[in-house]
């Protein structure tokens, strides 16, 4: 398995051209795919799985280890996290076969499939070669020239508020949900530093910011909201901009909310416990309350 900076998830098989199963790979794959959904429907505990192998064999949590990977900030880390943890739930995969020769017919199928499924197959050929006491791997792709699975965007320039809201609504419908995210977006509009917005290929993103009281170049983030009807409370960048008793002081201002028992201590001291809105405001007077904490705690930040 692989990731990439969008949080898209990779699955790998690799199959000698010798091998009699080599016309079996594609369904192989595809049934990694299906086993790796079932299995994690909670994508929560995927990452969480990856993490302790991570931790086990690297001495290093997983979320730092693809921060210095991808030369991550706080915000992008997020942003990645939210979009694997969306991808596994949905079971939005990147297939990839790697051989060391490609057959005709299995490159007939990965066409085949590309142009007409959500699925992206992607094969590798790599040959192989030595000279002297170097060994040479020239590794071949196919598939990516193919037409991009429908509905799947590969631009990641930075959203804007139409932009956002027509996908959220595509996404959303006319629902509860798409209700709150609107009234968040507004009341950010209005009560932010600094509305900022994401840059994710296929989740569209705003945070509300505050300047940080001890830096004029520096912004804290409050909360993230996703067109896909997600927000994540930011602990973990509070505390990395103004200390673990501001963020302490944010988590217990949101003890109200219903979803605040589900939290665990290890999103908290992360990147922040992440809920569906509707879970987290069920009604208009928590949402009331919630934006009355975020007015309340943003002047108690300017104080500190």
């Amino acid at each position: 398995m692989g990731i990439d900076k969008d949080g898209e998830l990779y699955l790998v098989e690799t199959k000698l051209y010798k091998n009699p199963d080599k016309r079996l790979v594609v369904a192989q794959v595809l049934d990694y795919g299906a086993s790796l959904w079932q299995s994690y429907a909670n994508s929560n505990n995927f990452i969480q799985k990856v993490g302790a192998i991570v931790s086990e064999k690297a001495a290093i949590s997983v979320h730092d280890k693809i921060k210095d990977f991808f030369h991550l900030d706080d915000e992008e880390l997020t942003e990645l996290l939210e979009n694997l943890e969306k991808n596994v739930h949905e079971g939005k995969f990147k297939f990839v076969v790697l051989m060391d020769k490609l057959h005709e017919r299995l490159k007939d199928l990965i066409v085949f499939i590309n142009e007409n499924s959500n699925f992206a197959i992607f094969a590798v050929e790599v040959e192989y070669y030595e000279h002297d006491d170097q060994e040479i791997l020239i590794p071949k792709l196919f598939g990516a020239e193919i037409k991009s699975p429908r509905g799947q965007h590969s631009d990641r320039s930075k959203w804007d508020e139409q932009r956002f809201l027509v996908e959220a609504q595509e996404q959303l419908g006319q629902s509860d949900t798409f209700s709150i995210l609107e009234e968040l977006l507004t009341f950010s509009k209005s009560n932010s530093d600094k509305l900022d917005w994401g840059t994710g290929a296929e989740s569209g993103s705003f945070t509300f910011k505050l300047q940080n009281p001890k830096s004029e170049s520096d912004y804290i983030s409050f909360f993230t909201v996703w067109t896909s009807g997600r927000i994540r409370f930011r602990f973990q960048n509070i505390r990395a901009r103004v200390g673990d008793g501001a963020a302490d002081m944010f988590r217990k201002k949101l003890l109200f909310l219903p979803v605040a028992k589900k939290w665990k201590q290890d999103d908290i001291k992360r990147y922040g416990p992440g809920n569906n809105l509707n879970e987290a405001f069920p009604d208009e007077k928590t949402l009331k309350s919630f934006e009355a904490a975020i007015l309340e705690f943003k002047d108690e930040v300017k104080q500190l």
